[in-house]
């Protein structure tokens, strides 16, 4: 017999325990793996067989697909079109967050690129729908939905987290009204309204859970939502509905198993059914096909989008109703082409051009008539040749404007170009490639920004002052300029007298005083001032009367005085007035 001494009999060895432990482990992992294959109901086995393929690949991180008529539209760094024979294609210049059909065939996109709602026609023209709330500019826009009223929602998380919880829900109104109806979330991401129209469910990312709001009035806030189902893992991104109403949810990432996944959630919480992707993450759902009972996922790792042919229909969406547009959109929707490459080479040469007086150097104007000529597309060669002399102009300017863009730049400021070629020719080569067609619209020369805080010395050679204006007084497109902090005065503002087409002036901490406001009489398009500490009593508006269209005045920290006021209040057009 072995007798065993100092040893607790209650306790297994080291050895074993730590076998034990692994087995555990392993043991809990499987379970984990088995309970995620767990439901046997009828739509578990529809979907238990179905199979997904690589439909279309993408340059990047991928969100936001819909189907129409034959065709699957998502976000990647721009909106992307999927053709009938997989190709994939560059189709609007734009930097979207989510899409959405609506039953009249209109499409509307959050874009984050010029912060706003925006309606593409069923002739692909985009539109601006919205783009300001409370006369403040969108923040981040992540994806929409539309409820059985008509009414838009989107999710806009930017800056929140767990730890901040400032995301918020956006509804516009058919008429055209902008309401804030929910906040306080940590990164709400995809949302949807189910069939019945009562429920709009948002996914909050970062909490990993699913929450349900009852869908408010037209002139009511969201309740408190209730937590509708809790994903774990690494938590949702988007969903979409069935058409019998069970919410397919695009579980970001198992780390189970490594991959994304689509589960089925019925309207009581009870998981239906798993249906594993073969990516490392998935983000968004839509359903289409010709039945309506496929789905389209997009993803990442690999990027793009992948297909799966389920047999179960899909919600189509409630069908929206028109929405009141504020602008037409500049950017024009892609279209593939044969003769793509050779006007992108015309275009390279044009944007290299250098000034000979006031026209392009001969040199390249040979080259680009050489190049035209070589056009396979007879018609097109032809509007080709026409539109050099055209063309030509716009080059000279393109080089004119080089100059102000380094001096832009040497200041350590910002501007943005809008393309002005013909439509024709932009949806062939792409506004990226026709800068040689770019005019300034934006400019942002901002020095200081903060009132509290003093001024970094600079020699006036490195600032923008009166004289420096005179840079700007040709440039007519501009609508955006930005002087903060610089060293500017009321005197220099005679060179903007003819910027007819400026819709937001910021003067901020300068020198400008009232008796400049004559010289900014003929900017009847502007819609938002600010001139916070500044000299501005605001008597300068008697100026400004023609202003029809302006909504905005910062005067905050400025002596306004009564006087000045008044004449403010003549401004029937404004909603919204800073004096502290």
């Amino acid at each position: 017999m072995t007798i065993l001494t100092n040893r607790d009999f209650t306790r297994p060895p080291f050895k074993f325990r730590l076998r034990r432990c692994l087995a555990l482990t392993l043991l809990l992992t499987l379970l984990a793996s088995t309970t995620s294959a767990q439901p046997t109901g009828e739509l578990a086995q529809r979907l238990a067989d179905v199979k997904f393929e690589h439909y279309a690949p993408a340059p990047g991180y991928s969100e936001g697909p819909t189907w129409r008529k034959g065709e699957v539209f998502f976000c990647s760094g721009a909106l992307l079109r999927v053709d009938a024979q997989r190709g994939v294609h560059k189709f609007l210049d734009i930097n979207p967050g989510g899409t959405v059909l609506k039953a009249d065939g209109h499409m509307l996109i959050v874009d984050n690129k010029h912060r706003a709602l925006l309606d593409l026609s069923p002739d692909n023209k985009p539109s601006v729908v919205v783009e300001q709330f409370e006369t403040q500019a969108l923040r981040g826009l992540n994806d929409l939905t539309i409820d059985g009223r008509g009414n838009v929602y989107w999710s806009d998380p930017e800056g929140s987290s767990l730890d901040k919880p400032v995301g918020n829900i956006y509804r516009v109104r058919p008429d055209g009204r902008v309401d804030r109806i929910g906040g306080g979330l940590a990164f709400p991401n995809g949302l949807d309204v189910d069939p019945a129209g009562k429920f709009l469910y948002v996914v909050e990312s970062q909490s990993k859970k699913v929450l349900r709001y009852e869908v408010p009035a037209d002139n009511e806030l969201l309740g408190q939502p209730e937590l509708f189902y809790d994903l774990g893992g690494s938590g949702g991104d988007g969903c979409a509905f069935d058409a019998a109403g069970n919410l397919w949810m695009t579980d970001f990432h198992r780390p189970e198993t490594g991959k994304g996944r689509i589960t089925v959630i019925s309207p009581e919480a009870k998981v239906l059914a798993y249906l594993p992707v073969p990516a490392k993450v998935v983000s968004n759902i839509a359903f289409g096909g010709v039945n309506h009972d496929e789905i389209f996922c997009t993803t990442g790792e690999p990027p793009g989008v992948f297909h799966a042919k389920v047999g179960v229909k899909g919600f189509a969406g409630h069908p929206g109703k028109p929405l009141p547009i504020i602008r037409t959109l500049n950017v024009v929707a892609r279209r593939p082409h044969a003769d793509t490459e050779s006007l992108a080479k015309i275009a390279s040469v044009a944007a290299s051009a250098k000034l000979e007086g006031e026209q392009i150097d001969a040199e390249t104007r040979q080259q680009m008539k050489s190049l035209a000529a070589g056009l396979t597309d007879v018609p097109l060669r032809g509007d080709v040749e026409k539109l050099l002399p055209t063309w030509e102009k716009a080059a000279a300017r393109h080089a004119h404007d080089g100059f102000l863009l380094a001096e832009i730049k040497r200041l350590n400021g910002k501007a943005t170009l809008e393309v002005t070629a013909p439509d024709w020719l932009r949806s062939i080569v792409g506004d990226e490639a026709l800068s040689s067609f770019g005019r300034i619209v934006e400019i942002e020369l901002n020095e200081r920004t903060d009132g509290h805080k003093e001024p970094t010395p600079k020699p006036l050679t490195d600032r923008v002052h009166d004289d420096w204006l005179k840079r700007l007084a040709d440039q007519t497109d501009l609508r955006r300029l930005e002087l903060s902090g610089t060293a500017v005065t009321s005197a220099g503002l005679i060179h903007l007298k003819h910027l007819a087409n400026i819709e937001r002036l910021n003067l901020c901490l300068t020198a400008v005083s009232d008796e400049g406001f004559e010289y900014l009489a003929g900017m009847t398009r502007m819609r938002r001032m600010t001139i916070c500490s500044s000299k501005i009593t605001g008597t300068g508006f008697a100026h400004l009367q023609g202003m029809k269209q302006i909504e905005s005045i910062n005067l905050h920290s400025a002596p306004a005085s009564d006087a000045g006021l008044e004449a403010i209040g003549k401004l029937t057009t404004l909603r919204r007035l800073e004096i502290v």
